[in-house]
């Protein structure tokens, strides 16, 4: 079973970034305490709402919490986990001493990034002209997104031979789609070809309405031997329209 979804939790929040090593240190905020009015540049004061983009890798982890002179070392500032997902979030930051909230503000997360979607060929075998049932689960390697609130629905199914010709035996109806993340494909190729394609084009829309497009091949080979290889996708022959 491969894996579905990826959710990468970078920098404050579940962003995409590849390069990460251990995005799961940056699942929490953590408080800094200080006593005057100089902050590093790009500091997150916790006076001030925040607004930033999931994909943003330069986004503090830190916030900057002000109190009287004398103060801090009186209190100690616990961490708030997350991750935050996209949306807006309230964040509370806490005295561990006597449990009072100390600061709050706003951490807004926006995404205007698409879902990276990666795919892996299926096939099917013995060319016997039954049908095989495969599920957009089959095909979806990972999604690379900002949280896993994503849905995959079939677009349309294509095959790069015809429904019903010589060689192939004497059926049709070789591709039905049952369901939004499911189709039916006949286990069928011709005699002569180099093997069947069929080609199952989908989306993948994530809880921001970003859109990906994608695109999945299931493969009748030829045969098992490696005289002509695997199934060539050829030029499309026809194609089904999901409803």
């Amino acid at each position: 079973m491969k894996t579905l979804i990826v959710p990468v939790a970078c920098v404050l929040l579940a962003a995409c970034h590849a390069d990460q090593e251990d995005p799961s240190s940056f699942r929490s905020i953590e408080p800094v305490c200080v006593e005057d009015d100089d902050l590093p540049v790009g500091a997150w004061d916790c006076s001030e709402p925040l607004v930033i983009d999931c994909n943003d890798a330069s986004v503090p982890d830190e916030i900057y919490v002000r109190l009287e002179p004398g103060q801090c070392d009186g209190v100690t500032l616990q961490d708030m986990d997350g991750p935050f997902p996209p949306g807006e979030h309230d964040i509370v930051i806490i005295d561990g001493i006597s449990n009072d909230a100390v600061c709050t503000t706003e951490l807004t997360v926006t995404d205007a990034v698409a879902p990276v979607v990666t795919t892996e060929r299926q096939s099917m075998w013995p060319p016997n002209h039954k049908y095989h049932d495969i599920t957009l689960a089959d095909c979806i390697d990972e999604v690379l997104d900002c949280d896993d609130d994503w849905v995959a629905a079939i677009d349309w199914v294509s095959s790069d031979e015809p429904d019903d010709d010589n060689g192939d035996g004497n059926t049709d109806a070789d591709v039905v789609i049952v369901a939004s993340d499911a189709v039916q494909l006949r286990s069928e190729r011709q005699g002569g070809s180099n093997g069947r394609v069929y080609t199952i084009g989908f989306t993948v829309t994530d809880g921001s309405g970003n859109v990906t497009e994608a695109a999945c091949e299931v493969a009748v080979d030829h045969d098992q031997g490696k005289s002509k290889g695997g199934a060539v996708a050829d030029e499309e022959a026809y194609r089904v329209e999901a409803d």
